[in-house]
């Protein structure tokens, strides 16, 4: 039986046996992982899944279940306990499908999926992470050792059909390369990493262009220092800015907002940050690792500014946080089979600047220039920020040595109106992206 009428089925059989609505959700992946250390293979390891959740709704009862068992006896038995869950678990007035079903958009406008993947040899993949380390290595005698090359590759299908007519599917591609070298001088030993990702093959950096990145961002932290605790203004490159922005997201949540969970609750349309803060989530953004054309519950995604000129805009949505706030759905539900919808955004990004990074840099009498993070110290709840910190000490305009252990400390609500300067380098590395951020002062903690 073709997937399409193994849903089919499922819903209809979930509507006779006394579900009010009915949905079934579908995955199939096939994963490749490589690992060369040193010029050796050291993981080569090839995955494919699948599996089936099925959600149901019965006087505003939720029930959920999947399987990876797609025997037509193991089917009904799981139709069967869905539809007892559903009738027996507490009611939320906020449950049930999405109201609006449209006909959606194919993969193809997208160009989310890469067609010659399959196609293209194992070999020729390994041969790609090697050539990341050897590029790494021959970049600069001092990294003497590696903690690796990782190529990974992922093609996943997406079926979802549904009682309110929803019969929708999709493929995507997932691809990415990574060089994390290490380099000694005078005993010191330093480790960092650089890497791409995309849906389409044609699109990745070459790997040379990543191992020499990798080695760039590993030998300049040699020689390290800490530094006086003080207040300077703070740089983030689009590494690190990237990473704020995808703590950032969790803020926009709209279920944390529904439950006053987040920073920004009750703050819709007000202004909470710099007139530079244009952010934008985009599921329809062509080649973006966050697209599809449809969201976890069948709602078509789309094109939503969240943050304009520092002005809150929308939270982000699903169908059961859109009813519970009285609004609509911004397609932001995300899934795998094993799990009920929940919200995330898609791609996520910062407006493009339109100042040049190096003049960022020189615009800095005496301040530091970050370019990596250590945990996950936005707390979204109070706004309070704090993480570990290294990257470049600035003096004068000019990056003078490396700094690291310490901790850069605020709120996020200062360091969102603090934005006083947003580079031109935003490339979508991921579904989370942003260029270059200036922030007016923030605590520097050191010795």
């Amino acid at each position: 039986m073709e997937y399409k009428e193994i849903l089919a089925d499922i819903i209809k059989k979930s509507l006779k046996a006394g579900a009010e609505q009915a949905e079934a959700y579908l995955e199939e992946n096939k994963e490749l992982l490589i690992r060369v250390r040193k010029g050796e293979i050291e993981i080569l390891k090839e995955a494919q899944a699948r599996g089936l959740g099925i959600r149901l709704f019965a006087k505003k009862k939720l029930g959920f279940t999947y399987t990876s068992d797609f025997s037509l006896n193991a089917l009904d038995e799981l139709v069967k306990k869905t539809v007892f869950l559903a009738k027996n678990t507490s009611a939320d007035d906020f449950n049930g499908l999405p109201e609006k079903i449209e006909s959606s958009p194919e993969t193809t406008d997208l160009r989310i999926y890469d067609s010659q993947l399959k196609n293209f040899p194992t070999q020729m993949k390994i041969d790609l992470a090697k050539r990341a380390e050897d590029a790494a290595f021959a970049a600069d005698k001092r990294i003497n050792n590696s903690d690796g090359a990782e190529y990974r590759d992922e093609e996943a299908r997406i079926y979802l059909a549904n009682s309110a007519g929803a019969d929708l599917n999709f493929q995507r591609t997932y691809i990415s390369l990574s060089c994390s070298p290490v380099a000694e001088k005078n005993g010191e030993k330093r480790s960092n990493y650089f890497w791409d990702a995309k849906s389409l093959l044609e699109e990745l950096e070459p790997p040379e262009k990543i191992g020499r990145t990798a080695t760039e961002r590993t030998v300049r932290m040699l020689g390290s220092k800490k530094i006086d605790t003080q207040k300077v203004p703070i740089i983030f490159d689009p590494f690190t800015s990237s990473g704020f922005l995808a703590g950032l997201s969790y803020g926009v949540n709209g279920d944390l907002a529904s439950k006053n969970s987040t920073f920004l609750a009750g703050r819709l349309d007000q202004k909470i940050g710099s007139e530079l803060l244009n952010v934008w989530d985009d599921g329809s953004l062509p080649k973006g690792l966050g697209s599809r054309p449809f969201d976890g519950e069948g709602t078509l995604t789309q094109r939503k500014k969240v943050f304009d000129n520092g002005v809150l805009k929308t939270f982000l949505h699903n169908s059961y946080s859109a009813r519970k706030m009285k609004t609509i759905s911004t397609g932001n539900a995300s899934r795998g089979y094993d799990s009920i919808p929940r919200i995330s955004a898609l791609n996520f990004y910062l407006e493009n600047g339109q100042t040049d990074p190096e003049e960022i840099i020189r615009s800095v009498k005496k301040g530091f220039y970050v370019t990596d993070l250590a945990g996950f110290g936005m707390n979204i709840v109070s706004g309070d920020y704090s993480q570990m910190a290294e990257g470049l000490w600035i003096e004068d305009g000019v990056p003078t040595f490396p700094v690291s252990q310490v901790t850069i400390a605020g709120t996020i609500l200062e360091m969102l109106n603090g934005i006083e300067m947003v580079g031109n380098d935003l490339t979508f590395r991921g579904s989370i992206s942003a260029p270059t951020l200036k922030f007016s002062e923030m605590v520097v903690s050191g010795k």
